[in-house]
């Protein structure tokens, strides 16, 4: 069993506690839940499906996608992702030296993953792949579990610092906007031009 002092520099609270979340008239998850669960969640399944796109894109054809203004937005609103992570990972460093370590992880593994996303989405296009369905699970997955935290924010204000919940609202919309973005497909590539012929 994981020592009580390091489960409480690790999370604040409990990963699962019933009377928060079954046993109350207002449900809600821990603090400890909403910064691991539910954020390894979507994370995982973009990391897991890894090896489904390399293998897409080595048995993919010799196409490329051209550039459309969904994409553009996509491309946009991932980078305005990537710089929300940056500012929530400086907000957590600089907040209280109290902070837990899974408050300071949370965004890492968001930056890493939009990373990871972007550089998808790049080499999809590259490839001539219109429309991937790991990174609509992502975005799928992660409209879902940043609702449940949302609905936390805005039913608990009290619970969250200022800065971090204008900075987690900004996240929340640019999810949102990057699951609908997403449930586009990109337009048929085109073939590769060769020169001289």
């Amino acid at each position: 069993m994981m020592d009580e002092g390091l489960r409480r520099a690790f999370c604040s609270d409990p990963l699962w506690d019933l009377n928060l979340t079954w046993y109350t008239d207002e449900p809600d998850f821990t603090h400890c839940f909403h910064s691991t669960v539910l954020v390894y969640l979507p994370c995982a399944f973009l990391w897991l499906g890894l090896p489904v796109k390399l293998y897409e894109w080595r048995s993919s054809t010799s196409r490329q996608i051209p550039w459309t203004p969904i994409i553009l937005a996509r491309m946009f609103a991932h980078c305005l992702l990537i710089l929300d992570c940056l500012a929530q990972c400086i907000f957590e460093w600089t907040a209280t030296p109290e902070r837990p370590i899974a408050n300071i992880l949370a965004p890492l593994i968001f930056l890493a993953t939009f990373a990871l996303a972007i550089g998808l989405e790049w080499q999809d296009l590259k490839n001539g792949v219109s429309s991937s369905g790991v990174q609509y699970g992502l975005w799928f997955l992660l409209a879902i579990t940043s609702t449940l935290t949302f609905t936390s924010f805005v039913r608990f204000p009290n619970d969250h610092p200022v800065g971090e919940s204008s900075l987690f609202f900004i996240f929340y919309a640019l999810v949102i906007v990057e699951f609908f973005l997403v449930s586009w497909a990109s337009p048929p590539g085109k073939y590769k031009e060769f020169k001289g012929k």
